[in-house]
């Protein structure tokens, strides 16, 4: 069932990667192109407004970003309102003090390139703009470029809604 459930935070995921942007670069052969993941674009920490929502701008390329303390450190997260899940990558994994075992990694999901491996967690809690929530369900995907901040956390922390370049955390 968890398998299942975080195959749409995978599809995500992937479509992130193979999204048409300033990374591209033709290998040479007319078929293949690979996707240089851009790094996570700088962007004002959240802050709860006066009336307690916390405020996330639009960075370039026309995603929401946000740092987040997660356990024992911070991540870069992409806001993903549409993922299922969180995901985090190995390096952001293990700076947070999760342990990793690599060779105890199974498959989670699958994408068009085939079968995603990783290890299913709970993050004891999670902190964007002073909005913290408890036992949040993640999974930490090999070879991931991006942390994702999807529904597990989301739907728990309050009410999202957009205007414009803004998104908004009730």
């Amino acid at each position: 069932m968890r398998v299942f459930a975080f195959t749409v935070i995978l599809l995500a995921l992937g479509v992130a990667f193979v999204m048409p942007d300033e990374g591209l670069e033709a290998s040479g052969e007319a078929e293949t192109v690979m996707v240089e993941p851009q790094a996570a674009p700088p962007a004002p920490t959240p802050a709860a407004n006066v009336y307690g929502a916390v405020s996330f701008e639009r960075g370039p390329g026309g995603h929401f970003w946000t740092d987040a303390e997660v356990e024992y450190g911070h991540v870069r997260f992409l806001v993903d309102t549409g993922a299922t899940g969180v995901v985090l990558t190995e390096e952001d994994a293990r700076r947070v003090g999760i342990r990793l075992d690599p060779s105890s990694y199974r498959v989670v999901g699958r994408q068009v390139s085939g079968d995603v491996r990783g290890q299913f967690v709970t993050l004891r809690w999670i902190s964007v703009g002073g909005r913290r929530v408890d036992n949040v369900e993640g999974i930490v995907v090999e070879g991931a470029h991006l942390s994702l901040l999807g529904q597990s956390f989301l739907s728990r922390a309050g009410r999202i809604e957009m205007q414009g370049d803004r998104m908004m955390l009730h």
